[in-house]
């Protein structure tokens, strides 16, 4: 009869501490969920950025219909929530061209002033201020993508930004890529870069 009360007691016992659990294992599955969904997103746009970036620096020319084209495939899932910023630097900093795409508005900050990108760059060389002549013997392809993350629920609280931002650098194949007329007067229209680039 003790061995049977002995035993009821620890199977109540034992339902008290499940019941007890099941909210911390509930919480814990649904944080581990956030986790992971922040973890993909941002790991799908690093992926489509670098993408963007190394198509663009294989490019000796640019057309509008092109770049547009790798833009819409680059923001596929949620067009009207990015912001792009794609611009060519020099060796030196000096902007070659910049232009802004997507439908997102102005999420991204642009990191260039008086025609010289502001980042950081791996081989940076300083202009000759005595001649005033750039000797870049190479250029970057940068592009920085930001998307709204407002379409995006988390259930578990965690935190997350309004706005997930991604850069991605790589050398292009040319100093100086050649664009149509278009984008062109794209540039000049962005004045991003200098008048005389």
């Amino acid at each position: 009869m003790r061995t049977m009360l002995r035993l009821m007691r620890q199977r109540g016992s034992f339902a008290v501490e499940a019941a007890l659990m099941l909210p911390i294992l509930f919480g814990v599955g649904v944080v581990g969920s956030d986790m992971y969904r922040i973890g993909i997103t941002r790991t799908e746009l690093e992926q489509r950025n670098g993408s963007l970036a190394l198509t663009l620096a294989m490019q000796h020319q640019l057309t509008e219909s092109g770049l547009q084209a790798l833009v819409d495939l680059s923001t596929q899932d949620a067009p009207t929530r990015y912001q792009l910023l794609i611009l060519n630097v020099r060796q030196s900093g000096k902007l070659n061209w910049g232009f802004k795409r997507g439908q997102g508005g102005e999420l991204c900050e642009v990191p260039v002033s008086a025609g010289r990108y502001t980042g950081a760059l791996p081989e940076a060389l300083p202009e000759d201020s005595e001649s005033g002549t750039d000797s870049s013997t190479f250029s970057y392809i940068v592009v920085r993508s930001c998307r709204n993350t407002d379409d995006i629920s988390l259930a578990g609280g965690v935190s997350w930004p309004q706005v997930l931002q991604v850069n991605s650098l790589q050398r292009s194949v040319v100093l100086d890529p050649e664009l149509d007329d278009t984008l062109t007067s794209e540039n000049k229209a962005t004045g991003l870069a200098d008048s005389e680039s």
